[in-house]
Parts: C-alpha cells; structure tokens; sequence
C-alpha cells in the first residue's frame, strides 16, 4: 500500500487563490513492479484523477 500527499495550501496561498483542498492524500497499491504516473490536475475547487498509466 502506498500513500501520496499532495500539499497544496501554501500553492494557492501564494497565488491570493482560496481553494477548497489543503491536501490531496492518494492511496494506491501496486502489485508488480512497473514504474506508474499518477497524474492530477487541479484547480482551486476541482481535482481530476485522470487514472494511473505505466
């Protein structure tokens, strides 16, 4: 099992931008041994997972 967090507050602080995520957490879990993106895209009131690719 593995867990990426995302700090993002101090992203949208900076730009005088309010959002609605201070931090983005992803749990996943691999099972073989490939190299995997986790691609986001966010914006200050979306997230989109766009899905794991290798």
């Amino acid at each position: 099992m593995f867990e990426l967090t995302y700090f993002t507050a101090n992203y949208f602080k900076k730009s005088n931008t309010k959002s609605f995520y201070p931090f983005i957490e992803v749990v996943f879990q691999i099972s073989d041994k490939h190299y995997y993106h986790v691609p986001i895209t966010l914006q200050p009131m979306v997230i989109r997972f766009t899905g794991g690719t290798r």
